[in-house]
């Protein structure tokens, strides 16, 4: 999944409807990309 698709409205209704506990990142370099 690409940083572009996470930041996406759908992606956090997706999750706040579902029972996810974690994200694994796979791409660490994008980290910082995102502001964290």
């Amino acid at each position: 999944m690409s940083p572009e698709k996470v930041m996406t409205n759908s992606f956090f209704q997706l999750i706040s409807y579902s029972k996810v506990c974690f994200i694994a990142i796979d791409e660490a370099h994008c980290i910082s990309q995102w502001g964290a």
